[in-house]
């Protein structure tokens, strides 16, 4: 056979294998069966016994959350991460369907709850916060009464969380930017440390698991690498040519399992089949072709025409807004904001306060401390060079004409715009191997990102306290017109008669004659 006829025949082969990809949905846009039928497959997989070690689709939940420490060092802080966590999580969505065929794995689209995320969809069925007179053991959610596995001196032990809201989320905003990052080593490191890292300070706090490389524990964790995976997703649909992009050998092994980084890079192609539905966090952002150095748009873009479920102004990203290849020009900066191009906006929500200059928010490090939390202890040895960072720290300063229109964290009167992120623990940052000086630097670009919009005329945030409430009062009414959906037909079916109710009377037949 002619090598072109080779070639065409297995484009074709690969084509035909995903002509009806799975959609991974947001968590607040399955139903309440589909939450329901999740949640069970989940807990089942928590109850049932371990399987053999390379039969993947029939682990139980805990062997997942060892496997995750047992290969922590090769897969974070280093170019792996993105790709062995695809497969990882595809394992994990394999080993529920063992369960039930019919589940999907979901994703938590963390973008849209940034700025209030106590009020999350999704804790009300994973719970919030672990319960203070119980060592802050979680005694709500899926993982109520559970007892983890992994981590030193966890075993047997309850599933901790404790919240650390000043960590406060990446809004779409921020992460739409990195979209507009053109190499993969750029890109993985700044989701990693940025908002990968916020949300696992957020959720474990000080001493949860959640922040820890145990962190596979808390079954938030999938719904949470479901959103990095989305995010990696989207950055190789911006550009034809990100698909294949990696910092290293695509041939590299993702041990344990019998896959190289080149089989897990396209999720329509070799061992996958599935995509993203868009979310209203994907508003924030068009895909540009003019971005794409061949002028051509990646292979999977359906959340290019996302569509907002809440009313917002919400536009492409400009041409000329900020990207993490460098500083903002401060000349472009004068041109494009001008001091009050909010003030109608704000006076629409009557805000008595009035955020305006003086209202910055500065960046805080934490306690000057070397951690040697967990099964992975970091010495100054191991650090050096890093910690503490060879030059001094970036801290956040507004650029001249700039109005601060970022509200404090956790003040949630300004519905409007949007809050600085916070700061990522430094004892996390040490035990995860980052260079804390490009994720302080990744921290002050962010914060200049919001800044940016919030300056921007007539632009409102997806995530922007208006419309997170309007969209969960749009939810609370179908819900609450499901249930008297329900009960209207409970209530319109016939009652059983008497004779319906009787017992039947069996009578012997004579089949001898």
């Amino acid at each position: 056979m002619k090598l072109s006829l080779l070639l065409a025949f297995l484009v074709a082969n690969v084509a035909a294998q995903c002509s009806n990809p799975s959609v991974r949905k947001e968590w607040s846009q399955l139903s309440r069966g589909e939450k329901d039928a999740y949640l069970n497959a989940v807990t089942a997989l928590k109850n049932r016994a371990p399987a053999g070690r390379t039969d993947y689709a029939r682990w139980n939940y805990n062997q997942f959350a060892d496997l995750h420490i047992e290969m922590a060092l090769d897969n974070h802080s280093k170019a792996p991460f993105l790709p062995w966590h695809r497969w990882f999580i595809h394992h994990y969505e394999q080993a529920l369907q063992s369960v039930n065929p019919s589940i999907i794995l979901p994703y938590w689209d963390w973008t849209l709850d940034s700025e209030n995320p106590t009020a999350a969809d999704v804790f009300k069925d994973f719970g919030l916060n672990g319960n203070p007179a119980s060592g802050y053991c979680m005694t709500t959610g899926i993982a109520k009464g559970w007892t983890v596995t992994a981590g030193p001196n966890r075993a047997g032990k309850c599933l901790v969380r404790t919240n650390d809201w000043s960590k406060k989320l990446w809004s779409p905003e921020s992460v739409t930017n990195l979209l507009r990052t053109p190499d993969f080593s750029t890109f993985w490191t700044s989701l990693e440390n940025g908002p990968h890292g916020m949300v696992h300070n957020a959720i474990g706090g000080a001493n949860g698991d959640f922040k820890q490389m145990w962190s596979t524990n808390d079954p938030i964790f999938f719904l949470h690498h479901g959103m990095v995976d989305k995010v990696w997703w989207r950055w190789q649909s911006a550009c034809k040519e990100n698909v294949g992009k990696y910092a290293g050998s695509s041939s590299y092994r993702l041990a344990p399992y019998p896959r190289t980084v080149a089989d897990v890079s396209n999720t329509q192609a070799g061992p996958f089949c599935y995509t993203y539905s868009a979310s209203r966090g994907d508003t924030a952002f068009t895909l540009d072709k003019n971005m794409c150095p061949s002028g051509q748009l990646g292979v999977t873009t359906t959340t290019a025409a996302a569509t907002a479920t809440t009313t917002s102004t919400a536009k492409a990203t400009p041409t000329n807004a900020p990207t993490t290849e460098g500083e903002w020009l401060k000349s472009l900066i004068k041109q494009l904001i001008v001091k009050q191009t909010r003030q109608s906006k704000r006076d629409l929500y009557a805000q008595p306060n009035g955020y305006g200059a003086g209202n910055v928010t500065t960046m805080t490090l934490a306690a000057d401390v070397y951690s040697t939390m967990g099964a992975y202890p970091v010495t100054m040895t191991q650090a050096a060079g890093s910690y503490p960072s060879p030059k001094p720290l970036p801290v956040y300063k507004p650029y001249p004409n700039v109005t601060i229109f970022a509200p404090p964290i956790g003040d949630l009167t300004d519905k409007v715009h949007i809050r600085h992120i916070g700061s990522l623990d430094r004892d996390y940052i040490i035990n995860m191997r980052m260079d804390e000086y490009a994720v302080r630097k990744l921290e002050v670009e962010a914060r200049h990102v919001i800044d940016y919009y919030n300056n921007l005329p007539g632009y409102v945030s997806p995530a922007a306290l208006v419309n997170q409430i309007k969209a969960q009062e749009k939810a609370e009414a179908e819900a609450k017109a499901h249930e008297q959906k329900t009960a209207a037909y409970k209530a319109s079916e016939p009652e059983p008669s008497k004779e319906s109710g009787k017992k039947h009377k069996c009578v012997k037949h004579n089949h001898s004659k």
